[in-house]
């Protein structure tokens, strides 16, 4: 998965979601719609007018002193000046630290020694301006802070612990991995193959696939090494860390200090089985669906669409007010004031985040993925999100649900799909699904490694390695290679500089799926009810999902429903299937389903696929035309009763010209119902030129039927492979029935158990 972000210093920022695709045209737009949901914005600062300087405390330390010498002397009226003056001078410094961190991004290169500086700053006076709340706290003035201040700042700063000097030193070590990881994942590495020296940049150039294969792969073990052995060091300096915090290993610190999740890694492990159970073999079919379904067109899409930085903004800017009018123009401040970095620049990091300075009331957007593809869209919006969120709300919130901020705007763009992508834009909403099924599902992967590895003492490099092909296997993971190893797994840069947060992706992700179905049934209330959830003041995720009525994602029944919720939205809003309920329970539920989401079975005009139909010769021709066929260019075909112009007829040529059908006096009779022994043949001589192989069957593999004498001669030999394969298992009676009429049910049946035949074949 291709998405990155940053943020792993003291100072908390918004963080993002990349995901996919963009556009660059507009088709006439409705009126905007009126919201009220936010205040006004105010006049506030661009980006031009914040600078950092260089790292320097003098000013901190100075009011700092003044502080404890007013609360020595017990001066109530200038300890609260003072105080005043240590908070602000605080914040100062944490946004100067953001500041540097949002320009090393942009130029790394350039900015690499201001950053490390702020950080290291940042890091050493944040450990003093906690202790010296805590000294204050345990003064004689404590009755006289309490007067002055709430019990909510009370109570933070009296359990913020102080860091000992142990564990400043342990911090500092994390900390130096953020800039040591980039440098070593964006190293130039060079291996030697058949006596040529390859790098990265020179894989285009490969035109042999066993030679590409085997060059890509000692290049990803070249960078696994160097960059996975910064993990191994430091997992056990993040446990002592832990310990010395008073937590069992740094997972459980993270859970509860880094992010305060109203969850623990206990319930996490629980949601990493329901999604392994519920969306990984959603997620499969979506993937299989995005390879096989000539439909779907993704290469189409990414050609067809290309935009520069300032399109990108037009095009957001053009559908923005069907969402809100509050948001439309937060879109118009955010450019008139320069809040947006999203230039597509050589030498920038490939990252995305938001950051929220307090100090100055604004956030500020970072995309250093910006290439001009369609992907630049969806990463902005989710961006955004985050944005309007700081903008408005001006305050911080739960990491799991601020990416429901995001990605749930990302969710309601997905409503001018057709407007923005015209032809592609079925194609858009299913790789949109598969990016936000892929967050999921990544989500709890990353995490069950991220809490598995921290219970590892002193791993090595290939214990990670190993540990990770063990987990991503289990996700529905594939690898081309033989080992026991993963070694692509060190480019997700979550792992190194802000581990055990991407459970934040799975969790806000399935609640953004719901949002996604109701936008389907009703998009303003949809958009209404995510623009309201944006003010919910509650922090907590689960106590976040319960206010706003969203499943809980821990339990069986929460995930059954947001896993029914999704295979609706993919059939009904992108197959456009109707009366779904008419199919569920239906014992070829899952067989209908398959064959249609392969683009082999079709509703009708009004999206029905009326399972229980009687399915007619032309449509099992049809049927497999789509999935095994082609045009046969140079052939006519001879049956007398099939039109030039007649839908099925490219299918019905095909079938004729391979020797799958023969037809009835001369005629392929397209309209007669589908007998079973028609329906066998067909299959049989498919599979036998598909396989180019005659299966060796046993003489009395009918003999178990009771009704195996009515099976003509012409079909018996394809009856007993049926029989022998289980194509076919006979009726409640032990019968075969080969002269009954096949149902559409049936035959989607049929063609998903010939291709299950053929896969193994």
């Amino acid at each position: 998965m291709f998405r990155f972000t940053k943020i792993r210093s003291y100072l908390a920022a918004g963080l993002a979601l990349t995901c996919l695709f963009a556009a660059v045209f507009f088709p006439d737009l409705a009126a905007a719609r009126e919201t009220n949901f936010f205040p006004d914005l105010p006049d506030g600062y661009a980006k031009a007018d914040l600078t950092y300087g260089v790292a320097d405390a003098t000013r901190f330390y100075e009011v700092q002193e003044q502080v404890l010498l007013m609360n020595d002397i017990q001066n109530r009226d200038e300890l609260a000046m003072a105080l005043v003056r240590y908070s602000g001078e605080y914040q100062r410094l944490s946004a100067c630290a953001q500041l540097a961190m949002y320009d090393y991004y942009g130029d790394p290169a350039a900015k690499a020694a201001d950053y490390q500086a702020w950080q290291q700053l940042v890091v050493q006076v944040s450990r003093d301006y906690e202790a010296t709340w805590q000294e204050l706290l345990a003064s004689d003035n404590r009755a006289m802070l309490e007067e002055m201040l709430s019990p909510g700042l009370i109570d933070q700063m009296e359990g913020a612990a102080a860091d000992t000097a142990e564990m400043l030193t342990l911090k500092q070590q994390i900390q130096a991995v953020d800039d040591a990881y980039w440098r070593a994942v964006n190293a130039d590495y060079q291996v030697a193959y058949q006596g040529k020296t390859y790098g990265f940049a020179d894989l285009d150039n490969i035109t042999d696939g066993d030679e590409y294969t085997a060059v890509y792969k000692q290049l990803a073990q070249a960078r696994n090494r160097a960059t996975a052995q910064l993990l191994a060091d430091i997992v056990p300096v993040c446990n002592q860390y832990a310990r010395l915090a008073g937590y069992a290993d740094y997972a459980d610190y993270a859970y509860a200090e880094i992010y305060g999740r109203d969850y623990t890694p206990a319930q996490a492990q629980e949601l990493h089985r329901l999604v392994k159970q519920e969306i990984v073999p959603l997620y499969l079919r979506v993937q299989e669906i995005l390879n096989v379904n000539p439909r779907f067109d993704r290469a189409g899409l990414i050609t067809s669409h290309h935009f520069t930085a300032d399109g990108l903004l037009d095009t957001v800017a053009a559908y923005m007010p069907e969402i809100s009018d509050e948001y439309a123009e937060l879109l118009r401040y955010m450019r008139e004031k320069g809040l947006a970095d999203i230039e597509q620049e050589d030498g920038r990091l490939n990252v995305s985040f938001t950051s929220y300075l307090p100090m100055y009331r604004l956030a500020l957007i970072f995309s250093g993925t910006q290439n001009g593809g369609p992907g630049d869209l969806s990463t902005f919006i989710h961006e955004f999100g985050h944005f309007a969120f700081y903008m408005y709300e001006q305050r911080d919130c739960g990491y799991d649900v601020g990416e429901f901020h995001s990605q749930g705007l990302e969710a309601l763009f997905l409503h001018f799909a057709d407007d923005i992508f015209g032809e592609y834009g079925p194609v858009y909403r299913l790789i949109m699904l598969q990016s936000q099924l892929q967050s999921v599902v990544d989500g709890c992967m990353y995490d069950e490694f991220q809490q598995r590895l921290y219970k590892l003492e002193n791993p090595t490099v290939s214990d990670l390695n190993r540990l990770f092909h063990e987990i991503s296997l289990q996700y529905g993971y594939v690898y081309l290679h033989d080992d026991d190893e993963a070694y692509n797994w060190v480019t997700t840069a979550h792992t190194f500089i802000q581990p055990l947060y991407y459970i934040s992706y799975a969790t806000s992700g399935l609640t953004v799926c719901e949002l996604l179905g109701r936008s389907g049934e009703d998009f303003t209330t949809a958009a209404d009810s995510y623009l309201a959830m944006v003010g919910l003041r509650e922090t907590g995720y689960t106590a976040f999902c319960a206010k706003a009525g969203f499943a809980d994602v821990f339990t069986e029944a929460g995930m059954q429903k947001i896993a029914d919720g999704l295979e609706n939205y993919l059939y009904q809003e992108i197959f456009g299937l109707a009366e779904l309920d008419a199919i569920r329970g239906h014992w070829a539920e899952q067989p209908l389903l398959y064959a249609v989401g392969l683009g082999i079975l079709q509703g009708d005009e009004q999206g029905r696929l009326e399972p229980n139909n009687f399915a007619k010769r032309a449509e099992m021709v049809a049927l497999l035309w789509r999935a095994y066929g082609s045009e046969q260019a140079e052939a006519t075909g001879t049956f007398s009763d099939v039109a030039a112009d007649a839908w099925y007829h490219p299918a019905v040529v095909w079938a004729e010209t391979n020797g799958i059908i023969s037809g009835i006096d001369g005629k392929f009779c397209p309209n007669d119902n589908l007998s079973r022994e028609q329906a066998v043949a067909i299959l049989y001589r498919l599979y036998c030129a598909e396989t180019g192989a005659k299966p060796a069957l046993a003489s009395a593999a009918l003999l178990q039927f009771a009704d195996y004498s009515q099976v003509a001669p012409w079909s018996a030999e394809a009856f007993a492979w049926a029989a022998e394969t289980g194509m076919i298992t006979g009726n409640d009676k032990g019968g075969l029935e080969p002269k009954r009429a096949v149902t559409r049910a049936e035959l989607a049946s049929f063609i998903v158990r010939l291709r299950d035949l053929m896969d193994a074949a």
